[in-house]
């Protein structure tokens, strides 16, 4: 976006997919980091971020934002917004019937976010050996590690490719997504709606209207268990899949790249 305000002096038409709003993702990432270096580092590019974003993205004759909370800001501020659902290709729903192994978290393990998620969870579940875990992610911390060393139904799988991660998915039962930073869309979301069965999660987490009907979805982390229960021994059935692809199918149909398409021809 940097030769955005040159494009509008030649009179081209521009427009801006914006994958969040970055300057508060950047606060967020502040206020739930503890090292101070770290702290300041975000604090001082989510200040420098919010003018540039508040500046430059007014020189594009539209901006296609994630989330309705995304379009919302930048209507506010005078920015001409149009939400665009991420599942943007025809996502092909691959998950097995029946029942996974696990329940599974995945994410970076590196981000501050994903660490206080694990342990946020991991201590409503505490160490009861019905539940069995899988952590699987990027660059885990020592401080993780130590952590999760006091679970003995925990297992952390370092680093895996993607294939790795698409096989965890897809034998797992249950995918828990919990944060505590709202802002922008969590695309580690697409291939548990791809590959996964049940997924669990907070609204911070995905407050995507047109995506709920396929998550469970619960605020409360006290009462995660019980949901976890109930859906432990379950089997996910081929009609839950079929219903999930027609959901994605009609997500990508209204809200996908033709939206786009008519939005840029219809300025021209």
């Amino acid at each position: 976006t940097y030769y955005l305000s040159e494009l509008v002096k030649t009179k081209k038409n521009v427009f801006v997919r914006a994958h969040n709003i970055e300057w508060q993702y950047y606060k967020s990432l502040a206020l739930s980091e503890k090292s101070f270096l770290k702290k300041l580092f975000f604090k001082i590019e989510s200040f420098k971020l919010q003018h540039y974003e508040n500046r430059n993205l007014r020189y594009a004759n539209k901006v296609f934002c994630f989330t309705e909370n995304d379009g919302a800001w930048f209507k506010s501020h005078g920015i001409d917004a149009q939400v665009v659902n991420p599942v943007l290709s025809n996502l092909k729903v691959n998950t097995v019937a029946g029942m996974g192994k696990a329940i599974l978290i995945h994410g970076n393990l590196s981000v501050n976010d994903m660490v206080n998620s694990i342990k946020l969870i991991l201590e409503q579940f505490q160490d009861d050996s019905k539940f069995q875990f899988i952590i699987a992610g990027k660059n885990p911390s020592r401080e993780l590690h130590n952590f999760l060393a006091h679970y003995s139904n925990v297992k952390l799988v370092e680093n895996p490719n993607s294939e790795e991660l698409k096989s965890l998915i897809l034998d797992a039962q249950i995918n828990l997504c919990y944060s505590e930073i709202r802002e922008g869309f969590k695309m580690r979301l697409l291939p548990l709606l791809e590959y996964g069965r049940y997924i669990l999660c907070n609204h911070n987490f995905c407050s995507d209207q047109s995506l709920l009907p396929l998550l469970l979805l619960e605020d409360d982390l006290k009462k995660w268990p019980k949901i976890a229960v109930k859906h432990l021994n379950e089997n996910f059935t081929s009609k839950e899949i079929q219903q999930r692809q027609e959901l994605l199918d009609n997500i990508s149909l209204r809200n996908g790249l033709d939206s786009m398409i008519m939005s840029i021809f219809d300025s021209l």
